[in-house]
């Protein structure tokens, strides 16, 4: 009996080292192709391995924005590693990129920051489980739990036996499986995505699906509340990085005019521009979340979140300073949106922007109408008793945090 159960003890360790599914293990048979990941993103507990194991020259942290926008075909490729996470926490990036540093191999890390994560609300938030992966323990205890968490665990056993049968489907259909495009797509590849994009996404949401969408960003932006704390995590992160001679880029990732819409009609639009200024105190940063063409080309965005891949892949191409003159006019627009803001322009940026939202929302969109709608329904509902209801934001004068 006891010999048939550590029969079968070594019989899921070598499946789970085989099949590798948390990318825990530098010695793997295979790279990766038949990997964890759906649509686009994969699970949280590969990250902090893949950081450790992969030792890129370039690192992706953000949240689900980068992580599905930018998305590395098996997550790993030609030195970049996407290392964001879905709901990224400040806390959560900190503690990525405090792990990351010690990679002597690391040149650069891109940083797509977002004005919802400021909030005081997730001070101090996090899983557990994910910062209790990336703390910097000794090898010998990580190790430990290494071999515990991907060798000897039911959920690493079944995620290994998904890959192994993706593995041997692809083997008996004899059909080659086509190459992975480079971390940042190429320049063909991106137009023939941006050509496509109008089939799906944001831009063919039905009213209803975009109401339903937007509620919880409704919600969200109506109890923000700016947070100094969190702009000091944010500050201490990005000194350690400097201090670690490792170059750092920062962009703000698009957002859709319903999310734009959703900040504005909350009254958060003057935190919003305030943030951006807090920003330039820190480092200088890309600023793609405009007001102006991108924001409003609806079929660029999957849902009123995440804009598209093939955006993404047109913003990494300029923020790793490639070509992209073969992308078409789309690009070229998305490249346009992109404004360097600095010390130096900060101001007439930001003078910008309150312009161009003056004139955009004096445009009536379906995005500015369903958030009207929104608000409008919880002021019947407090009206009605629901004092968790509020009226909706005097747009012309928006407040300051």
């Amino acid at each position: 009996m006891l010999l048939a159960l550590l029969a079968f003890v070594a019989i899921v360790a070598a499946l789970n080292w085989i099949a590798n599914p948390y990318r825990a293990w530098r010695l793997s048979v295979h790279d990766g192709m038949y990997g964890v990941a759906r649509d686009g993103f994969e699970p949280r507990v590969l990250t902090p391995y893949r950081v450790r194991t992969q030792e890129p020259t370039t690192l992706l942290v953000g949240n689900s924005r980068v992580q599905w926008g930018m998305s590395i075909d098996r997550g790993y490729r030609d030195g970049i590693l996407n290392a964001a996470l879905p709901n990224a926490s400040l806390a959560e990036i900190a503690a990525i990129l405090r792990l990351a540093v010690a990679n002597p191999r690391l040149e650069r890390v891109i940083w797509g920051v977002d004005f919802f994560s400021f909030d005081e609300k997730y001070l101090g938030s996090g899983d557990p489980d994910t910062l209790m992966r990336l703390e910097p323990r000794p090898l010998s205890m990580r190790t430990l739990v290494s071999i515990q968490e991907t060798l000897f665990s039911a959920q690493a056993l079944d995620e290994s036996g998904k890959i192994l049968l993706r593995a041997m489907a692809a083997l008996t259909s004899l059909q080659p499986i086509p190459p992975a495009p480079p971390a940042a797509w190429p320049e063909r590849l991106i137009r023939e995505k941006l050509d496509e994009s109008s089939q799906e996404g944001l831009g063919v949401l039905d009213e209803p699906g975009l109401k339903t969408g937007l509620a919880p960003w409704v919600a969200h932006y109506q109890g923000y509340r700016p947070s100094a704390a969190q702009l000091a995590v944010f500050r201490g992160t990005v000194a350690r990085t400097k201090a670690a001679r490792r170059e750092l880029i920062l962009f703000i990732p698009p957002i859709s005019t319903c999310e734009l819409e959703a900040i504005d009609q909350t009254g958060h639009w003057g935190a919003f521009q305030h943030w951006k200024r807090e920003l330039v105190d820190v480092a200088p940063y890309w600023d793609f979340a405009n007001y102006g063409q991108l924001e409003r080309s609806e079929y660029l965005f999957q849902d009123i979140f995440h804009m598209k891949q093939a955006v993404g892949h047109v913003i990494l191409r300029q923020l790793l300073a490639l070509e992209c003159k073969a992308c078409g006019p789309v690009a070229d627009m998305i490249r346009q949106t992109g404004v360097w803001v600095d010390g130096a322009t900060v101001d007439r940026h930001l003078a910008a922007q309150e312009a161009l939202r003056m004139t955009q929302t004096s445009q009536a969109s379906r995005c500015g109408r369903a958030v009207q709608d929104l608000l409008r329904g919880q002021a019947v509902g407090a009206a009605n008793g629901d004092t968790a209801a509020a009226a909706p934001a005097d747009r012309t004068n928006p407040g300051r945090p």
